[in-house]
């Protein structure tokens, strides 16, 4: 993995320009490139969750969000990536295809490395949060280039894409909760606890 070149994909990612999409699109040898962003971007998010957990003295807990965290970023990135361009074929008649939407939705990842920031009292929550921000726009751009729409189709694919991806997260992280949470319950009546 070239690190160099990842911090400048990222950094003209997140400049917004419209010919690194074009470019992110067009070029399949990127698809790499940007799936390793969006791998690094989660392992930053998580390890942020990780020294927010450390804070509380939860070692445990810490290391599950970094691993759920990490893992859940990466898989949600494959569904919203499928559910995007779906979604704007389908209704817009987009005319992106999977892998070009997979490379320009992992460079639009690149704002949400800010995230490992999350820990910080009192500025962490502000700081993922306008990153979350970011990475929407960034994803904006992404939807638009790649299934060379209008602005408003961009956002309406934008919108209904994240209402499903949204939906699939909560059902998602209702199972983890239920898989992990009942064990870790039950453990805690035998024990006493």
């Amino acid at each position: 993995m070239d690190f160099n070149a990842l911090i400048a994909y990222g950094r003209r990612a997140m400049s917004l320009e419209v010919p690194f999409y074009e470019e992110a699109a067009r070029n399949e040898s990127m698809t790499r490139d940007a799936l390793n962003m969006v791998i690094v971007v989660a392992v930053l998010n998580g390890l942020g969750a990780f020294i927010g957990q450390l804070f509380g003295l939860n070692f445990l807990a810490a290391f599950a969000f970094l691993i759920v965290q990490t893992i859940l970023s990466v898989l949600l990135y494959y569904v919203a990536a499928y559910v995007t361009q779906y979604i704007g074929a389908a209704m817009f008649q987009g005319q992106g295809t999977q892998q070009q939407m997979l490379r320009t939705l992992g460079f639009a990842h690149a704002p949400q490395a800010l995230s490992v920031l999350s820990f910080i009292p009192c500025l962490g929550g502000f700081i993922a949060l306008a990153a979350g921000i970011w990475y929407l726009v960034c994803g904006f751009f992404a939807v638009r280039t790649t299934h060379r729409l209008t602005d408003g189709q961009a956002i309406i694919t934008m919108f209904v894409a994240w209402l499903i991806v949204a939906v699939i997260t909560a059902v998602v992280l209702f199972f983890v909760g239920v898989i992990v949470g009942v064990p870790a319950a039950l453990l805690n009546m035998a024990t006493g606890q």
